[in-house]
């Protein structure tokens, strides 16, 4: 934790973006006519926001390389803010507010596109095995998904791209 309080102590004093925050925000003050009370009160929100920001991105990093490294497996959302060493509920709006998807969301694209691969790349292997292979537990979510964010059924898909090639 002192490591990565120490990266964003050296990000609040080298970032140009976060000294045109604190400028913005002292001018913004200023020209209400605000205190020097008001204007210390501003930027000490701005500070939190900028930190915050800077502080749990690579938090959220270290998540969605987690996701990417182990779709395949049985991740449920406590175990992925496990890796991030938050709560489920604190981790999951944080993720939504930096990614705008909420983390099971994220993750189920992550399976969608590595089936989506195989389904074009790996035609020895029939569809129960890609499934699994995608960390997907129900063949009946996985159809309903797979028809409702790409458009046709997984073997409608799997057809189209053989002929394309």
């Amino acid at each position: 934790e002192n490591v990565s309080s120490i990266y964003c102590v050296n990000k609040i004093f080298f970032d140009e973006e976060f000294r045109i925050i604190i400028r913005d925000c002292v001018q913004k003050t200023l020209q209400k006519n605000g205190t020097i009370e008001k204007i210390l009160e501003e930027t000490g929100k701005k500070i939190n926001m900028w930190s915050k920001k800077h502080f749990y991105n690579r938090t959220i990093d270290d998540a969605v390389s987690y996701m990417k490294n182990n779709y395949f497996r049985k991740l449920s959302l406590k175990s992925i803010a496990d890796v991030a060493n938050l709560s489920p509920s604190y981790f999951s709006s944080l993720f939504k507010e930096i990614k705008g998807i909420y983390p099971i969301e994220y993750l189920t694209d992550i399976r969608l596109e590595k089936a989506r691969i195989m389904l074009k790349t790996e035609k020895e292997k029939n569809l129960k095995q890609i499934i699994e292979e995608c960390g997907f537990s129900s063949h009946r979510y996985f159809s309903a998904i797979f028809l409702k964010k790409v458009g046709v059924n997984p073997l409608q898909y799997r057809d189209e791209k053989a002929k394309q090639a």
